[in-house]
């Protein structure tokens, strides 16, 4: 998983809890470091908190697709508190979602759902 979140303390507070769930997790600061690392090494999802408004957060997510999976396969989460009401989990598009949990527990739940629905639909195709 590929969290991308611009300040310090919150990216390393997402990934030791990620990482406390049993996830193998990358990090970024920015809509270049994640293309960067996407690149790299691919991940299964993306989860994408960087501060601004939800408008520029889609566009920014979809930048980031474009230039890591064309074929739009890798689900992005987009982890945002502006404008979007605390505890919704919005589907916008294909593997795209916007989220505003209001607790770790159903972040963790989302992501967790989405990740076995990725599995399963891999397994299908396999």
């Amino acid at each position: 998983m590929l969290v991308v979140e611009d300040v310090e303390e919150t990216r390393d507070g997402i990934k030791a809890l990620l990482d406390a769930g049993g996830y193998c997790v990358n990090v970024a600061r920015d809509e270049m470091n994640a293309v960067a690392s996407a690149q790299c090494e691919t991940p299964d999802l993306i989860l994408l908190s960087l501060g601004g408004k939800k408008n520029d957060l889609v566009a920014a997510s979809a930048r980031i697709r474009v230039k890591v999976d064309p074929a739009e396969e890798i689900p992005i989460v987009i982890f945002c508190g502006e404008g979007v009401p605390e505890g919704a989990e919005i589907e916008l598009g294909r593997r795209l979602f916007l989220t505003s949990p209001d607790n770790w527990q159903q972040l963790s739940a989302l992501l967790a759902r989405l990740l076995c629905l990725l599995a399963l639909c891999s397994g299908v195709s396999s």
